[in-house]
């Protein structure tokens, strides 16, 4: 076992310890993964109540074993992109735990086996968790699924599309998120002596470079040609920032 699988079965015994589990969705599981190795004496020997409490004791040692200063590349990926998007602490786990029902074996054979879910996860199952409500984090107009990370189906919860094909790209740094989900920002070599026809052009540049210029926009007009995606570009050079294109459709 790696630590993922570790990470899978701390997991899994929050789960356990609701105690609402089928007998025999437990025992499937574990002739499954082999979780707990039995002989043919103790099998005949042992009751099915006798063989899930061992079973949940194996899984509560081997969830001992999860080092949460281990992270993959998978935990790096979600780091970033927690990073980008503004996560929440609660918000990343959710994106880790419906990560795990993709590509751990371990995670996704318990939710099949114990509790016959095929791909997902129930909304009951994610609040055990965390130890709290997490509504607000998964209704319908939470940022999660508002932004389009998660996706939400007959109340089964699971990453989106969007947010799987994001983890399978390789992505280590978080420049190489933005230019996956963004593209490669615009660049020019105009320079702010090049539009001085341009009235507005310092209180423009005053106004990018003040340090509380977080959620100030400015909206440029004119006609087709009169050079305001090259006034932009000038905008973001001169105040060393990133300009990306985005919602442009061709026409």
């Amino acid at each position: 076992m790696n630590n993922q699988d570790y990470k899978a079965l701390h997991y899994i015994d929050k789960i356990l310890n609701t105690g609402d589990i089928y007998e025999y969705g437990l025992l499937s599981y574990n002739r499954e993964l082999n979780i707990l190795p039995l002989t043919k004496q103790e099998n005949e020997k042992l009751s099915n109540d006798e063989i899930c409490d061992k079973i949940r004791k194996q899984i509560r040692q081997f969830s001992k074993n999860y080092d949460k200063t281990q992270r993959t590349n998978d935990d790096k990926k979600i780091e970033i992109i927690a990073k980008l998007f503004g996560l929440c602490y609660i918000e990343q786990e959710i994106l880790s735990i419906l990560h795990m029902c993709n590509k751990n074996r371990t995670f996704r054979e318990f939710l099949f086996k114990v509790n016959h879910i095929s791909s997902g996860i129930e909304f009951f199952i994610l609040p055990i968790f965390f130890k709290k409500s997490i509504v607000k984090y998964v209704h319908p107009n939470s940022f999660l699924i508002k932004t389009g990370l998660i996706a939400e189906k007959f109340g089964k919860f699971a990453l989106s599309s969007f947010t799987s094909n994001l983890l399978r790209e390789n992505t280590h740094a978080l420049k190489n998120c933005i230019d996956n989900l963004l593209g490669k920002p615009l660049k020019s070599d105009l320079k702010a002596k090049d539009f001085t026809y341009i009235p507005e052009r310092d209180f423009a540049l005053k106004i990018l470079n003040n340090p509380i210029k977080k959620g100030i926009n400015i909206l440029l007009y004119g006609a087709p040609g009169t050079g305001k995606t090259a006034f932009a570009k000038m905008l973001a050079g001169e105040t060393r920032n990133k300009l990306y294109t985005v919602g442009e459709e061709k026409q």
